[in-house]
């Protein structure tokens, strides 16, 4: 059985793939046709792409979705929520 995108996401988290820290600078518009580094699909034409530069040098692109689901993670980890499957 596929994983969701709120799997996948929430794995790369728990194995530092994508970092657990909250993103305060982001940048939303038209895809560049870029793969998700959430979930590692293609960001379609028809979607909208979040780019969240860290460290002054490392871009990562995600799907809106993708982004939204990451960072609710993140911030749930921060304030000591415990998780639950979605």
């Amino acid at each position: 059985m596929a994983q969701s995108r709120s799997e996948v996401v929430q794995a790369k988290v728990t194995a530092g793939v994508l970092l657990n820290i909250e993103v305060t600078k982001v940048w939303v518009g038209k895809t560049t046709g870029s793969q998700c580094y959430g979930c590692d699909h293609a960001i379609a034409p028809s979607e909208i792409e979040v780019e969240v530069e860290l460290a002054g040098s490392l871009v990562l692109r995600l799907h809106q979705v993708c982004f939204g689901i990451w960072q609710a993670h993140v911030g749930t980890l921060h304030l000591g929520v415990p998780q639950t499957a979605e």
